[in-house]
């Protein structure tokens, strides 16, 4: 009696022991990811942020109505950096900020529908997703985002799990305005929301209705006129979103778990030391793996018609995934929770700390040192905000190839061939001293504007700058051509 009464408390102070290393655990993996991307170069889109929640009230409206985004974002964000320095850093501090909330808010909702094993479980493929620490060293709103899908998740299952009083159906109606008003793609997670909700509660799920419902006739009212003229409108917000191909639903699963797929060899012998074998997923789980598939696949579908896919949009489905795959890391114990929680946070802090050497500080170290004032550069692709925000000296001349680029943020130029021969024609016949381009050679127009410049001058070997690819910086090259002797 006494051996079995020490065995039972043994075991239950293992158990608090566990729960609590993993909640120390997460913590620290969670501010490690939040926080260690603050001080990477610059990327476009970062700018553009920067740029835009920098500017008064009324030009930024006139300006995110034409734009394509919905603009709840750039309010928030605007009214953050009042009180944060309007730096890169202090525009990732938003996003670390939201990943700490959405991360919050993912608990909640895992310790209630999961319990604490698989709610860990859960927890460390949230933060073992390669997309999410992406993001969260990134200026832009899909952490917001994710933050309004927990939200609603969260709501939404107090609501069809049990009769909830106003306050879960006010906050549903709320966080279905707030990510509407977000981004575009949380129509998507709604579907998925839907789809989990109904194979979890059944008739029951038909409670979501009303909320959702007026939350979407919010949006309606508040910025519906707006975003059907900005997705009707100038091609050119969208024209960097291509049809998507077979790849496309591979390349998004990529995203999200190439990590995690690393780690589950090692998981797997966790779970045989254990002799936790593999068995049918509960209920929970494969709700969370349909909404998930719902999520990415209406979009791919959309996109055949419309194209609006891009992997990164997708973070949308990350914690279906996150629920849907843990019981796999669930019976590798709580040591592959820690092995997930260590590879994210690891990969995360190598990631921001070894930039590729083709980036926009680097660009703008270069030209300080090397451009004059008689010379030219010329930008190809996104590169010419990044490299500006860090290179001020304006006595060079400069220049987008081609010059429709500066049309609108995000748009890379016309694909015309013919077109950009002859632009790219007249900008070398144009210029007389020498010229600096940041070019991605494995683009189009790249190729042809480098063509015409090496037909009339002499290359420098080596480059400035070189590398293995263009990647989110956009250039892989930067080349000095100079004047023929």
């Amino acid at each position: 009696m006494i051996e079995t009464t020490a065995d039972s408390v043994l075991k239950v102070f293992r158990a608090i022991h566990n729960q609590h290393w993993c909640q120390y655990l997460a913590a620290l993996s969670l501010l490690s990811i939040a926080f260690c991307g603050f001080f990477t170069p610059i990327l476009s889109d970062e700018v553009f942020s920067l740029d835009l929640a920098g500017t008064n009230w009324t030009a930024m409206q006139a300006q995110l109505r034409s734009d394509v985004h919905p603009p709840l974002y750039y309010w928030l964000l605007r009214l953050w950096l009042e009180v944060i320095p309007a730096t890169a850093a202090g525009l990732r501090s938003f996003s670390g900020l939201c990943l700490i909330v959405a991360t919050a808010i993912f608990w909640r909702f895992l310790r209630h529908v999961a319990g604490l094993d698989l709610g860990f479980a859960a927890l460390a493929l949230w933060l073992a997703n390669p997309l999410v620490i992406l993001m969260a060293g990134y200026g832009r709103m899909y952490l917001l985002l994710a933050v309004w899908c927990m939200v609603a998740m969260d709501s939404a299952w107090r609501i069809c799990g049990a009769p909830a009083g106003r306050a879960a159906q006010t906050i549903l109606t709320l966080a279905t305005v707030a990510g509407l008003l977000t981004h575009n793609w949380f129509v998507f997670f709604l579907c998925g929301l839907g789809a989990m909700m109904v194979t979890q509660f059944g008739r029951d799920a038909r409670r979501l209705a009303a909320p959702l419902a007026a939350g979407t006739l919010l949006y309606v009212l508040l910025w519906g006129g707006t975003a059907w003229s900005q997705l009707s409108g100038s091609q050119q917000q969208l024209a960097w979103l291509q049809p998507p191909d077979w790849q496309a639903p591979f390349e998004a699963a990529i995203a999200h778990l190439w990590l995690p797929l690393l780690a589950t060899p090692l998981i797997l012998v966790l779970a045989a030391i254990r002799k936790q074998r593999p068995g049918e997923g509960p209920l929970l789980q494969r709700a969370a793996l349909l909404a998930a598939v719902v999520t990415i696949a209406i979009p791919l579908v959309v996109s055949l018609w419309k194209p609006v896919f891009n992997p990164r949009f997708t973070i949308i489905a990350a914690p279906f995934l996150a629920l849907a795959l843990a019981g796999l890391v669930q019976r590798g114990g709580t040591a592959a929770v820690a092995l997930l929680l260590l590879m994210g946070a690891g990969w995360g802090i190598w990631d921001t700390t070894h930039p590729s050497p083709c980036n926009s500080r680097a660009a703008a170290e270069v030209l300080a040192q090397q451009a004059r004032s008689a010379d030219t550069v010329v930008f190809t692709r996104l590169t010419r905000k990044p490299v500006e925000y860090y290179w001020r000296d304006q006595s060079t001349r400069r220049l987008s190839f081609p010059a429709s680029i500066d049309a609108h943020p995000g748009y890379e130029g016309s694909v015309d061939e013919a077109a950009l021969r002859q632009e790219a024609s007249q900008l070398a016949s144009s210029i007389t001293g020498r010229v600096f381009v940041l070019a991605d050679p494995s683009r189009p127009a790249s190729r042809i504007l480098l063509e015409a410049l090496r037909a009339s001058r002499q290359e420098q070997a080596p480059p400035c700058l070189a590398c293995e690819n263009a990647g989110k910086h956009y250039f892989s090259r930067m080349i000095l051509f100079e004047a023929r002797r």
